[in-house]
C-alpha cells in the first residue's frame, strides 16, 4: 500500500542520509593525515565533503521521482538527524557533522521552500492571535482574565506564564487581557513596556468567574462569559493540565511544523512570545538604537551568564565563564570551515558586575559587546526590579535571539526567552543554541511522550511501548540541574509501570494535538 511505501522510502531515505554524514566523518578521520598544515587539511576535508554531496544528490533524486512530496521525508529525515547530533558527547564530532549538515540546508533545493513555508506558518499563527484579541463585537467576546502575581515567579518566568495564558485564550476563544497591575514580586509589570494586547479590547465588565473553586481549571467548554485566572504558586499553576495544555500542538498545522522545526514545542511557545514581547514605541527606539552598535552582518555570539538571586534558588548551579566561552570558540571553528578566519565578536547579558570585568581580563582579544549599566540595574535581583531592569531585560532578550548562536543555561527563563524568540524569528534555531546544562524545558508543560525505536529486553522494552516523561520542575529543572544529562531520559513504560533512564536517540516523540477551531480554516497540507 501507498503508507507502507512511504514507511519503506523514509527509513530508506534516512540509512542513505545517516550513511552520507558518516562517509565524511569517516573518510577524514581515517584517511586523512592526522597532522596536515591548514591547507592541506582544508583541501582533505572538501575532497571528503564533495564525496558526501555527491551521495546526497543521487538520493535527493531517487526521491524526486517517488510519489511522495520530496520535502516531506527528507524535512523529517533532517530534523531526526540533527536531534540525534545533538545528543553525541564529543564535542568535535558533533561540530563536524553539525557543519555538514547546515551546509546541505544551504544547498540541497529546498532553501527556500523552508524559508517560506516557517514564515507562512508564523503568519498564520500571528493572524490567528490578532483576529482573537481584536475581535468585532468587544462587549459580547468571552474574556480570560489571567493575573502576575506569584512572588517566587521572576521576569522569564512570569513571561512564560503570560504565554501559557495565551494558549489557553486561543484554546477556549478568549480574548486574553492582562491586567496592569504590578507582577507579583515588585511594583513594576513588563506588559507596560510591551504593546497591547489588543488594540480594541483591553477591559472587562461583569462578574468573572473565578477559578479557585474548580482547582484553577479553564475548560473549552466553560460557557461562562469572563474566566478570572489567578494561581498564586507553580503547585496551582500546573493544576489546569487540559486537553490544549502543552506539549500540545494545533492538529491543523502540526505535520507543517515538525518538517522546519527539530523543536515543535518550542517553536510552538515561540509563536506565543512574539506576539507578546512586541516592543511598544518607546522600546522599539531603544531596541534600534542598540542594533546600530553592532553590525550584524558580521558574526556575533551571545553569552547570557546568570549569576546573582539564581544562585539562591534550588535550580541555581553556577558555571564558569571558560565553559561558555569553550563553547564560543568552537563555534567560530565551526564557522571558520567555510569561511575566512574572522574577528571574534560577543554579545555578552549578565547581572554580575564581576563577569563584565572577567572577561575583559580574560578574553583581551575578543570584541565584547557590553552594557554595564543593565547588569547593574538587574543585578540587584527580581525583588528591587525597576523600570531600568525591565528595559534592560527585554533588550537582552531581543540582542541576543539576533546573534548567530547563543551559549546560556535553560534553567535561566531568559536562556529559554532567548531561544524561543529566535525560533519565532527564524524557524529552526535548535543548532543556533548551547544549553550548559539542561535540555529546554517549559514550566507549564506537564509530562511529554515517547515510543522506542529499537526494542531492548533488558529493560523489557518493545516496540509499540508508550514512555511517559515527567517535565514539572522538579523532574526537568532541579534534579538534570546537578547532573548536566542532555543526552537520555527518565521513562516510566505505561505497560509495565517500569521507570528506566534511556538515551534519547532511542527514541521517538509521540505528538499531543488540538483541535484550536481558531486554525480549522487552514489546510493541513497546504505549503
Amino acid at each position: 500500500t501507498r503508507n507502507k511505501m512511504m514507511r519503506h522510502l523514509f527509513s530508506k531515505f534516512e540509512v542513505f542520509i545517516i550513511v552520507f554524514i558518516l562517509s565524511i566523518f569517516l573518510y577524514y578521520l581515517f584517511y586523512v593525515d592526522k597532522y596536515p598544515g591548514e591547507n592541506e587539511y582544508k583541501a582533505n576535508y572538501k575532497s571528503a565533503e564533495d564525496k558526501g554531496y555527491q551521495i546526497f544528490r543521487d538520493v535527493k533524486d531517487f526521491f524526486a521521482g517517488q510519489d511522495a512530496a520530496p520535502e516531506d521525508a527528507y524535512e523529517l529525515s533532517k530534523q531526526r538527524i540533527f536531534q540525534n547530533i545533538e545528543n553525541l558527547v564529543d564535542k568535535e564530532h558533533k561540530l563536524i557533522l553539525q557543519n555538514d549538515l547546515e551546509q546541505l540546508e544551504k544547498t540541497d533545493g529546498f532553501s527556500g521552500w523552508r524559508k517560506r513555508e516557517s514564515a507562512s506558518l508564523s503568519n498564520q499563527v500571528q493572524s490567528a492571535l490578532d483576529r482573537l484579541q481584536n475581535p468585532p463585537d468587544c462587549n459580547n467576546s468571552k474574556k480570560l482574565v489571567c493575573h502576575m502575581v506569584f512572588p517566587s515567579c521572576g521576569f522569564g518566568c512570569l513571561l512564560h506564564h503570560a504565554a501559557y495564558c495565551l494558549i489557553m485564550a486561543l484554546a477556549t476563544r478568549r480574548v486574553l487581557i492582562i491586567p496592569a497591575e504590578p507582577w507579583g514580586y515588585g511594583n513594576h509589570s513588563a506588559i507596560n513596556f510591551l504593546s497591547p494586547l489588543s488594540l480594541s479590547c483591553l477591559t472587562f465588565e461583569g462578574p468573572a468567574k473565578s477559578t479557585i473553586d474548580s482547582s484553577y481549571q479553564v475548560s473549552p467548554d466553560d460557557n461562562a462569559t469572563v474566566i478570572d485566572y489567578m494561581p498564586t504558586s507553580y503547585e496551582e499553576m500546573i493544576m489546569n493540565n487540559q486537553s490544549y495544555s502543552p506539549p500540545a500542538l494545533p492538529a491543523a498545522l502540526a505535520k507543517r511544523i515538525y518538517k522546519i522545526t527539530r523543536d515543535p514545542d518550542a517553536w510552538w511557545l515561540g509563536q506565543m512570545l512574539g506576539y507578546l514581547m512586541r516592543p511598544n514605541t518607546k522600546q522599539q527606539k531603544r531596541l534600534a538604537d542598540a542594533k546600530e552598535l553592532i553590525d550584524f552582518s558580521l558574526p556575533v555570539v551571545g553569552i547570557q551568564v546568570r549569576r546573582g538571586d539564581k544562585m539562591t534558588s534550588p535550580e541555581g548551579v553556577a558555571h564558569e565563564l571558560e565553559e561558555y566561552m569553550e563553547h564560543v570558540e568552537l563555534w567560530f571553528k565551526k564557522f571558520e570551515m567555510k569561511n575566512p578566519q574572522t574577528k571574534r565578536r560577543i554579545y555578552l547579558a549578565t547581572d554580575d558586575p564581576q563577569v563584565l570585568a572577567e572577561v575583559h581580563e580574560k578574553y583581551p582579544q575578543y570584541e565584547v559587546f557590553d552594557n554595564p549599566g543593565i547588569t547593574d540595574t538587574v543585578a540587584k535581583g527580581r525583588l528591587e526590579d525597576t523600570d531600568e531592569s525591565f528595559e534592560g531585560l527585554i533588550q537582552d532578550v531581543h540582542m541576543l535571539s539576533l546573534t548567530d548562536y547563543v551559549v546560556c543555561t535553560y534553567s535561566s527563563n531568559v536562556c529559554c526567552l532567548v531561544y524561543e524568540m529566535m525560533l519565532f524569528r527564524i524557524g529552526d534555531a535548535g543548532g543556533k543554541i548551547h544549553s550548559l546544562d539542561i535540555q529546554w524545558w517549559f514550566l507549564d508543560r506537564f509530562s511529554m511522550l515517547f515510543e522506542p525505536i529499537v526494542e531492548d529486553l533488558s529493560m523489557n522494552l518493545k516496540y509499540g511501548d508508550e514512555l511517559v516523561v515527567d517535565t514539572r520542575f522538579l523532574e526537568a529543572v532541579i534534579k538534570p540541574s546537578y547532573s548536566f544529562n542532555q543526552t537520555s531520559v527518565e521513562t516510566q513504560n505505561i505497560r509495565t509501570q517500569e521507570i528506566h533512564v534511556i538515551p534519547l536517540y532511542k527514541l521517538r516523540r509521540i505528538h499531543k494535538l488540538f483541535n484550536y477551531t481558531i486554525l480549522d480554516d487552514i489546510s493541513i497540507n497546504k505549503i
